[in-house]
């Protein structure tokens, strides 16, 4: 009984753990949309910068590649994010990677079907800046639905390989960081100097609304298999390392693209 107790005890995740894994990988995806994307290509064609935050962004100069450049980054950074899951050295990397992939795709697929719906956001603009004709639409719906469809189910695939199939727990080490990502990227939207309900609405719909395929990844966990006995190294453990570099991290973010610029 002592030996079982034991072993439950190192069975255990650390929610802080997880939460701070998630608050990075959430606050990677917008740099990378807002500041990776969209400035950085507002600067090689030739514009200024005029509004840079983590919910909005406008440039000087209107071309397609600006507006398309942020959901484009998104997919580049998630698409290599999965890629590097199998070099994977520790859970604890193993989850961020899975987190950050999650968080960037179903940004990239998430924007697709809204701009496909609704006509607006950044797909919406590029279109119209190419003249594209209104097939692309539901075009854009199909293939985003498809790859969020996709991403959803091999977001709970791999995590149920590598962490077993346990579903209670696999809800826990998936939307405990999902949730708090979430939370961060809201939270520092508060702190917009210019708009901070409509920041805090814009940063929901970004993160919070776009990747909630996390809530049903879960149930497209690995079936049940065989674990070995040393299976507790799959754990993710407290990681103080991990904790304060989220904090630095979101302090970071906040007193940047949180408050914004311009």
């Amino acid at each position: 009984m002592p030996e079982t107790a034991a072993r439950s005890a190192r069975t255990q995740d650390d929610v802080a753990s997880l939460a701070a894994i998630g608050i990075l990988a959430a606050c990677f995806t917008m740099v990378a949309h807002e500041a990776l994307g969209h400035a950085v290509v507002c600067v090689a064609a030739g514009g200024h910068v005029v509004t840079l935050s983590s919910a909005f962004f406008r440039c000087s100069v209107d071309e397609a590649v600006i507006d398309a450049a942020g959901p484009l980054a998104n997919m580049v950074l998630g698409a290599g994010s999965y890629v590097a899951l199998q070099r994977a050295r520790s859970p604890e990397m193993f989850l961020f990677l899975l987190m950050l992939a999650g968080f960037n795709l179903y940004l990239g697929a998430g924007t697709l079907i809204y701009s496909g719906l609704l006509d607006v956001d950044d797909w919406a603009i590029a279109a119209r800046d190419l003249a594209a004709p209104p097939a692309w639409r539901p075009c854009a719906i199909i293939v985003g639905a498809a790859l969020y469809a996709l991403l959803t189910w091999q977001i709970g695939r791999r995590a149920g390989r590598t962490f077993g199939p346990t579903y209670s727990r696999l809800v826990r080490l998936i939307r405990v960081p999902y949730l708090a990502g979430s939370a961060a990227v809201c939270l520092s939207c508060a702190f917009n100097s210019a708009t901070p309900v409509a920041a805090v609405v814009q940063g929901a719909l970004e993160i919070g609304i776009a990747s909630c395929g996390f809530l049903r990844a879960s149930r497209f966990a690995a079936q049940p298999q065989r674990m070995t006995d040393d299976h507790d190294r799959f754990d993710v453990p407290s990681s103080p390392s991990w904790i304060v570099a989220s904090l630095v991290t979101l302090g970071i973010f906040i007193a940047t693209l949180g408050r914004g610029f311009g």
